[in-house]
């Protein structure tokens, strides 16, 4: 059975629990899981999600594809296609052109483990495969990554989870 990180509450804390069975709902779920919603690894439900093509593109020109693929779990902060379309046509361009940074861009949208939506009020530091530290945060209804806000909470996959997010997180 999986860990997963859960939010205990308290600001920067997090704790790992057992995953409870994903065809048993409580209460505060964000919607009904079913046990179809986990055969698709990440990048196929990413793929198949209707809001994240630019991003699952981006991952592929990363060649991060593989990895997404793999035994997990992992945390996925996924830009929507709205997200890309605010960098300029150009700054995407010289992006792709970078390998480096987009692998490094990139990278900064997964962590590993199960994040799943903080309680109200809660708060807490995740680090990205990157290396990057981001706070994830929830303040008046709403759940924030750094200055990205969650659009599309806990979209199960078999291998982690996916939070879209409205803008394209970028490091230092």
């Amino acid at each position: 059975m999986d860990a997963v990180l859960r939010f205990t509450g308290r600001p920067g804390g997090v704790a790992v629990m057992p995953e409870r069975d994903p065809t048993q709902g409580s209460p505060g779920d964000h919607g009904a899981v079913t046990l179809d919603a986990h055969r698709h690894d990440l990048v196929t439900t990413a793929d198949g999600n209707g809001r994240l093509g630019t991003f699952v593109d981006y991952l592929r020109a990363a060649g991060l594809e593989r990895f997404l693929r793999g035994d997990g779990p992992f945390t996925v902060f996924a830009p929507t296609d709205k997200a890309f379309l605010r960098i300029t046509l150009r700054g995407r361009d010289r992006l792709l052109a970078d390998q480096p940074r987009l692998v490094a861009m990139m990278r900064g949208h997964l962590v590993a483990g199960r994040i799943q939506a903080p309680p109200a009020g809660a708060s807490a530091v995740v680090t990205t495969i990157e290396g990057t530290r981001l706070t994830v945060t929830c303040a008046e209804g709403a759940y924030y990554i750094g200055n990205a806000r969650l659009v599309q909470m806990s979209i199960p996959a078999s291998n982690g989870i996916i939070h879209a997010i409205d803008a394209v997180l970028v490091g230092d």
